[in-house]
């Protein structure tokens, strides 16, 4: 399973997206500084064109940004890569969880064959039997017709059984993307396991909103910035009265006359860190109340597996062992072997669904928890 999970997380698409935004916000949150773009103009100051007199100058132009707004823009990119990276071990969580539960599906659906071939080797005993008593006389024919028409429809149940297999075959390979069809090692489902210990603050559904949470606390942060001052600087290359070169220079702050819209909408961001930390504390409760509700299921399943392995299935078989021998000696009727044999059978797939359901439940606190 372990490999399958790798494969899957390797080569699916949506995955392969993730890496490339997290490679996307890493490259942004490095870029250098930017600032505004240059201005590069002709002016004229007391020109008399008859005299050839005043003065004209080539301007260029450029406002820089402080580091402080560099830094902010930064910090924002950087916070926008750990809300991709977050998103992408959440969706290989995902991804690894769902392989898990198809390859559970795979291994439910093969061993459901194992016992309706265990059922159809009974009930082809059976028949048999049947056919050697009706020969020499000591039973009539309902048995044999009784016999013959069980194993036909386990015949039956062994083709649908085997075609459900083979749905699920696909269906486990999909997440492979891969036209070789690759099969479990395994032939059963796995034996109950010891549940590990979830750290549900280490969850990636709370690391995501965590993160998005500081995403939001540095889109404020940039908002803001468009207030900071700038850096204003200037250089003239001129002429005086036909004389040249002379040069000038300017250097100020351009400050915000206007701020007002600018605070209205930090203010209406700033309620996007409210959202996060709500939806992070709606999520935590849900984690863990799931986590008490899988944990009881899982005990309960295993509770359930360990009567039908322990009393219930051994019973059933010694009564059908029993059973059988009576039948062939005339001291047990047809109908109660065959009443044993079914029950044997529905003993062995209530202990097949507990185990699944088990493994269900293991798997949905182990990967997902959260719908």
């Amino acid at each position: 399973m372990e490999a399958a999970q790798q494969k899957a997380v390797a080569v699916y698409p949506s995955l392969e997206a993730g890496r490339m935004q997290v490679q996307q916000g890493q490259q942004l949150s490095t870029i250098p500084a930017s600032h505004p773009k240059a201005n590069l103009f002709i002016s004229g100051e007391e020109f008399d064109f008859a005299d050839n007199r005043g003065i004209q100058s080539l301007v260029i132009q450029q406002n820089f940004n402080l580091p402080k707004t560099t830094k902010v823009l930064r910090q924002f990119y950087s916070a926008q890569t750990q809300v991709a990276q977050a998103q992408l071990a959440l969706s290989e969580r995902e991804i690894n969880g769902a392989v898990a539960m198809a390859y559970f599906d795979l291994l439910y659906y093969q061993q459901k064959q194992t016992i309706i071939q265990r059922q159809a080797t009974l009930y082809q005993d059976f028949e048999q039997l049947s056919q050697q008593l009706f020969k020499a006389g000591e039973t009539g024919k309902i048995p044999l017709m009784t016999a013959q028409s069980k194993r036909q429809a386990t015949d039956l149940s062994i083709q649908q059984a085997t075609a459900d297999y083979q749905i699920m075959l696909r269906q486990f390979n999909r997440w492979m993307l891969s036209d070789t069809l690759f099969a479990p090692s395994e032939v059963t489902l796995p034996p109950p396991e010891e549940s590990a210990t979830i750290d549900i603050e280490q969850h990636p559904q709370l690391q995501v909103l965590q993160q998005r949470e500081q995403l939001a606390a540095a889109q404020v942060a940039v908002i803001k910035s468009q207030n900071n001052p700038q850096l204003n600087t200037g250089f003239r290359l001129q002429t005086v009265n036909g004389q040249f070169p002379f040069y000038g220079f300017q250097l100020g702050v351009n400050l915000p006359l206007f701020t007002k819209a600018t605070q209205r909408k930090a203010e209406a961001a700033t309620l996007n860190i409210a959202i996060n930390k709500a939806q992070s504390t709606a999520t935590r409760l849900q984690l863990e109340n799931n986590y008490q509700q899988l944990s009881l299921q899982m005990k309960r399943q295993q509770e359930t597996m360990q009567t039908l392995q322990g009393i219930l299935i051994p019973q059933a078989e010694e009564q059908q062992q029993v059973l059988l021998e009576a039948f062939q000696q005339g001291e047990a009727t047809y109908f109660e072997y065959v009443q044993r044999i079914e029950l044997l059978i529905k003993y062995r797939f209530q202990y097949l669904d507990a185990l699944y359901q088990y493994h269900f439940a293991n798997n949905q606190m182990r990967y997902l928890l959260v719908d």
